[in-house]
């Protein structure tokens, strides 16, 4: 289960990766964060992206290696103040809920609604120096 999630965590990263214009390590954290929104949010849904929640027994130990792995998307996050932390957070929990959704296929949003909840990611992420 660990390298499961591993390998769909590297997917994950592999692919916010290519949609960047230079390196992640190269670029803001707010260009990063807008990103992970814009993948999150149009990507196709993946019922394995969702992999740390397969086996409750194992729910922690999977969930922190999922966290593990992805935190390098968002590092220096906690360098920041309050307020810019939270404009990133908001954006990320916009683009966290629209993933959910698509991976457990309940309440994924249309097409048009996905296009307001990016532009709404990226209004937060726009007041942030980052």
């Amino acid at each position: 289960m660990l390298a499961l999630v591993d390998h769909v965590a590297a997917g994950w990263l592999e692919e916010m990766a290519t949609r960047l214009s230079s390196a992640p390590e190269t670029t803001t954290l707010r260009e990063r964060v807008g990103v992970y929104v814009d993948a999150c949010v149009t990507r196709e849904p993946d019922p394995a992206d969702i992999v740390m929640l397969a086996d409750p027994r194992l729910r922690e130990e999977l969930t922190i290696r999922w966290a593990d792995r992805i935190s390098s998307w968002f590092v220096g996050i906690a360098d920041l103040d309050a307020t810019e932390r939270g404009y990133l957070t908001a954006a990320r929990l916009l683009a966290d809920g629209a993933w959910f959704a698509g991976a457990t296929g309940v309440n994924i949003p249309a097409p048009d609604e996905r296009a307001v909840i990016v532009a709404a990611a990226n209004e937060l992420l726009s007041k942030v120096e980052a």
